[in-house]
């Protein structure tokens, strides 16, 4: 087949996790013996970065972007999509689009040489997330600033909104990552069910593996060799349930002195969460990390005696979850989204009551004291269920039925 996959920004160039299952299915696509091509976004205003190049089999199409407000940085999406895409079906016609980010896959819909070629879009609720983002993080505003930012904010989202119906409405598929996200398609966006596939992530089971010697993974991080290792990678945004995490280290570290919390990533509650830190006199038991690179985050993984996933509202699945297993390390989760459809299958324990602080530490200090999955379970688990060749497959599968007009 001849795929074409859309998406705002793509791995290697940026490192989500949309972008990441953008990735690792197009390549695997590819060693299968198809053409995958690759419309994204430019990552950066590097002009160093190639605007067309190949990578791992997949020949990504990069769009300048203009970045100034909403309005323009839609269009040049849109726009700059419509615009590749009428290039490459003039060499010869695509069998499928794979849809992973709204604006560029709009584009591609209005476009004339789109004809007949069907577009099975992966369901991302960007809308909603923006929308819960920008609620708990104007907590802080004065009414004024509410006001204010309330007043672009609104008919910002209603927009995005009304795009998405669109393009969803006509993708002839729709693919998402769990039970839950095809709930919010269904009742929030109005799609028939029928027009639904569940198709899970994965996860590269030969970069996240276990490793034989936690202390020297520990030894060349930097990190202490003998406590207890908590970890957590998100973006720091409010959602993410980072604040109730790090007030819940008050309660474990009453059981567990030496315990230590590692909180990779980056985002606008980084300031925040170190005052919290800090007023909170957790500074020895509490360490942002900032920015975990890419080719470091299996170490982190295979360090951490276990992983924490906190998130308030909508984890719509969770890679994270996936990488931190493969390499052997036990996740505790809150009971949101798709991750109780992971944890649940491995071992319903792993699931905290609730995602209040409380309830977050209790189960902490019970995993640490009685462990309730062991390494290999972990390990074993994803290879039977997560392996990024079973998504591929799964997703090539869909390809084929949608292009034969199944």
């Amino acid at each position: 087949m001849r795929i074409l996959f859309v998406i705002d920004l793509a791995y290697p160039d940026h490192a989500g996790g949309s972008h990441r299952l953008c990735y690792e299915v197009a390549r695997r696509l590819a060693q299968r013996g198809h053409e995958v091509h690759l419309i994204t976004g430019q990552a950066s205003d590097d002009s160093a970065t190639p605007g067309t190049e190949r990578i791992d089999g997949v020949y990504y199409h990069r769009l300048s972007r203009d970045k100034r407000n909403f309005v323009t940085h839609a269009l040049s999406y849109i726009l700059g999509a419509r615009r590749v895409f009428d290039q490459l079906a003039r060499e010869a016609p695509f069998d499928v689009i794979s849809g992973h980010y709204v604006l560029p896959t709009l584009g591609i819909l209005l476009s004339h040489r789109k004809q007949s070629t069907p577009v099975v879009s992966t369901f991302y609720p960007w809308a909603g997330e923006f929308g819960i983002e920008l609620q708990r993080g104007s907590q802080d505003l004065s009414t004024l600033a509410r006001w204010r930012r309330a007043a672009w904010i609104a008919p910002t989202l209603a927009l995005v909104r009304k795009l998405e119906r669109l393009t969803l409405a006509r993708s002839a598929r729709l693919q998402t990552l769990s039970q839950y996200l095809a709930e919010i398609a269904v009742g929030d966006y109005g799609i028939d069910r029928s027009k639904i596939t569940v198709i899970p992530a994965g996860v590269d089971t030969a970069r996240f593996t276990p490793t034989m010697d936690r202390i020297a993974v520990r030894q060349q991080l930097g990190l202490p060799p003998d406590r207890p290792l908590l970890l957590t990678v998100r973006r720091l945004y409010a959602r993410m349930g980072l604040e109730n995490l790090v007030q819940a280290m008050h309660a474990v570290i009453r059981r567990q002195p030496r315990a230590l919390l590692l909180i990779g990533g980056q985002g606008p509650l980084r300031g925040r969460l170190q005052t919290l830190v800090e007023q909170s006199e957790l500074v020895e038991n509490v360490r942002l990390l900032g920015y975990v690179e890419d080719k470091r985050l299996p170490m982190y993984y295979q360090a951490a005696d276990l992983f924490i996933l906190p998130t308030l509202d909508l984890e719509g699945f969770g890679l994270v979850t996936l990488e931190a297993l493969a390499c052997g390390t036990p996740v505790l989760g809150t009971p949101v989204g798709g991750t109780v459809e992971i944890l649940r299958g491995l071992d319903p324990r792993l699931l905290f009551v609730s995602s209040r602080p409380e309830d977050m530490a209790k189960g902490i200090i019970e995993y640490l004291s009685a462990p309730a999955v062991s390494s290999e379970q972990c390990r074993r688990y994803v290879l039977e269920h997560y392996p990024w060749d079973k998504t591929a497959m799964e997703l090539e599968t869909l390809f084929r039925l949608v292009a034969d007009g199944v």
